[in-house]
């Protein structure tokens, strides 16, 4: 009930961050080319101001002087405004792992958050391209999307069919440590990274522009915070033979850089997620990937409803 409720909250989040604006929803990973590698925030930093979080908000802007974006040095003592801040909407209680324990030390003092955004999926239901980044494959026919704004109207195919947001709160390995959850790479407000001196603005180009690129060297790091392109069933868990590799990267569910990690919850039997409209739905594990994948793209013309 409690993660519910978390999730209303976070769609009426968007929804008065929709009306306030210019009609969209927020962008749902930044990247800006002024800050030498991208770095930014994500859609939970937007909407912030719209769940009862303006001062946290505020701190954002104070410290970096610009549309509370920007992603400064992770870590403790370094003075950011979200260091050893849990916002609890952003927190399903069904996780009982320490929020600031996960892959990468560099990042802690930064808490996990358990809710993602839907980028859209892999493969598209109407096999529109979507771009390779070497650590999975990215979308852009969801609705919290690489660096671009989307109205509640570009979801042609129905805001009650139309999944926003989803539970990630789980273990997305069979193994389960360490935390290998996407959205969260150096905790849960960085949005894009992007390794400038690799191949990695390639795919930054591709998916600015629409065009198509395949990345293969996984060191040619592009990595999206914040959201997932759905590519695997609720609760599919990844078995990670060696934590110290990487391991199926092209299939983007088993390290921290990964595009397309499962919806994942402790939840029996599914998840919770919020649609277009605002409503929040427990979706079965057994929902097949053609429903989940229908329901994660916002305009493929597709006559699929919440089961």
């Amino acid at each position: 009930m409690q993660c519910t409720n978390n999730l209303k909250q976070i769609g009426l989040g968007l929804h008065n961050y929709h009306d306030a604006s210019i009609k969209s929803l927020p962008r749902g990973t930044v990247a800006d080319a002024q800050y030498g590698t991208y770095n930014s925030c994500n859609w939970r930093s937007s909407i912030l101001p719209y769940m009862e979080q303006q001062a946290l908000y505020s701190n954002f802007l104070a410290y970096t002087g610009t549309s509370g974006y920007r992603y400064m040095s992770p870590g403790r003592g370094q003075g950011w405004p979200g260091e050893d801040v849990v916002v609890s909407v952003y927190r399903c209680p069904s996780n009982g792992r320490d929020p600031f324990d996960f892959l990468y030390d560099l990042g802690r003092g930064m808490a996990m958050i358990d809710y993602i955004g839907i980028a859209g999926a892999e493969p598209d239901p109407v096999s529109r391209p979507n771009v390779s980044i070497g650590f999975g494959m990215v979308s852009k026919n969801g609705t919290l999307i690489f660096n671009r704004w989307t109205g509640l109207s570009t979801m042609t195919d129905g805001t009650s069919n139309t999944i926003v947001v989803g539970e990630q709160s789980s273990a997305v390995t069979i193994k389960g440590v360490p935390d290998v959850r996407s959205s969260n790479l150096y905790g849960g407000w960085l949005g894009t990274s992007i390794n400038a001196g690799l191949g990695g603005p390639a795919a930054y180009q591709a998916l600015t522009t629409d065009s198509l690129a395949t990345i293969t060297d996984r060191s040619a790091i592009l990595h999206l915070g914040g959201t997932t392109t759905v590519r695997y069933p609720i609760n599919f868990k990844h078995t990670v033979v060696d934590d110290t590799t990487y391991d199926d990267l092209a299939m983007g569910v088993a390290y921290v850089y990964c595009a397309n990690t499962a919806l994942v919850s402790n939840h029996t039997g599914g998840a919770n997620f919020v649609l277009g409209d605002g409503s929040v739905h427990f979706l079965s594990d057994t929902t097949s990937f053609i429903t989940l994948a229908a329901l994660s793209t916002a305009n493929d013309g597709q006559a699929v409803s919440i089961p």
